[in-house]
C-alpha cells in the first residue's frame, strides 16, 4: 500500500485572489469551506501575511506548504510587486503549476464567473470601480486590464489540456462547487487508496 504522505487530502488550502475586487467572494468561499470541513484550513494573504516580511517570498512558501491552491479570478490584475513583470496573483498561480508539475491531475482549483452571468456582471462592476481609483489615466487602466484579459487566456489554455477549471453563476453556485472539488478530491483520494490496499493484500 502506499505511504500515506503519496495519498494527500486536502486540508490546507491557499485561496489566491485579487483582494479588493473579488473580496466578498474569496472570503465567502473561505468560510464556507472552514464550516462544512472539519480539519480544512484556507489561506488567504492578509490573515497571514507579515507586513514586515515581503508579500512574494512568503506567498511562495505558504503555497509550498498547502495541499492544494483554489484559484478565484474576476477583472483586474492586481498589484504588480516591485522588481516583477506580473501581478502577485498570477506569480501565484505560475508556482502552483510549478509545485505539482509532475502530478498528472494536480489540485489546482481554478473558478471562472460564466460570461454574462449574475457573478460576472458583479465582479466586472467591482472591478471597474478599483481600476478607476488605482489608475485614473486611461492609458494605465487599458494596460491593466489588457494584462488581466492576458492572464486568463493563459489559465484557459493550461485548462484546456484537461484540467479542473469551473464556472460558477451565482455567489451561492461559487460555493457549493468550490466545497463539492475538495470534498470530491479527498473522497476520490480515499477510495483509490482503499482499492490499491485491497488489491496489495489480495
Amino acid at each position: 500500500m502506499p505511504h500515506k504522505e503519496h495519498i494527500r487530502e486536502i486540508s490546507q488550502i491557499f485561496l489566491s485572489a485579487t483582494a479588493q475586487d473579488c473580496k466578498a467572494y474569496r472570503v465567502a468561499v473561505s468560510e464556507f469551506i472552514h464550516d462544512n470541513i472539519e480539519a480544512a484550513k484556507v489561506f488567504l494573504q492578509e490573515n497571514w501575511a507579515d507586513g514586515a516580511k515581503f508579500v512574494v517570498t512568503e506567498c511562495e512558501k505558504k503555497i509550498k506548504e498547502c495541499d492544494a491552491y483554489v484559484g478565484l479570478f474576476g477583472y483586474r490584475y492586481g498589484w504588480t510587486p516591485p522588481g516583477f513583470s506580473k501581478s502577485i496573483t498570477e506569480l501565484e498561480f505560475h508556482w502552483a503549476l510549478d509545485k505539482w508539475k509532475s502530478t498528472g491531475e494536480p489540485p489546482i482549483f481554478v473558478f471562472l464567473p460564466e460570461k454574462g452571468s449574475e457573478a460576472d456582471m458583479q465582479l466586472r462592476a467591482w472591478a471597474q470601480e478599483c481600476l478607476h481609483q488605482e489608475y485614473p489615466d486611461e492609458d494605465l487602466r487599458t494596460r491593466s486590464q489588457e494584462s488581466q484579459a492576458a492572464f486568463l487566456a493563459l489559465v484557459k489554455q493550461w485548462a484546456s489540456e484537461g484540467r479542473i477549471l469551473v464556472y460558477y453563476r451565482t455567489p451561492l453556485q461559487l460555493l457549493g462547487k468550490a466545497l463539492s472539488c475538495v470534498q470530491n478530491w479527498n473522497k476520490e483520494i480515499w477510495r483509490n487508496a482503499s482499492i490499491l490496499g485491497k488489491q496489495t493484500v489480495g
